[in-house]
């Protein structure tokens, strides 16, 4: 298959804007990741994988304890707040 000048040049500008995405997105992802190892501690996605769902656990667990001691309050000094 021949390509004409006009075809290669039609190529070559795609190949140049496909390299400029390729650069832009290595960019972002190395900002991402400096940003979740300054911010979290994290080397790669699975670690960070790993620490949000540690850290929804303790959320929940911190949820649960908080609605628990509400009610034993509320239940304590429900009629004070009346």
């Amino acid at each position: 298959m021949t390509i004409n000048v006009e075809e290669y040049q039609k190529l070559r500008t795609k190949a140049s804007e496909i390299k400029s995405e390729i650069d832009r997105a290595q960019g972002t992802l190395a900002t991402l990741m400096k940003s979740l190892k300054t911010e979290f501690d994290c080397d790669s996605v699975e670690e960070a994988e790993a620490a949000l769902a540690t850290m929804e656990k303790e959320l929940k667990e911190a949820e649960e304890t908080y609605e628990s001691e509400m009610k034993k309050f509320k239940e304590k000094y429900g009629d004070l707040l009346k």
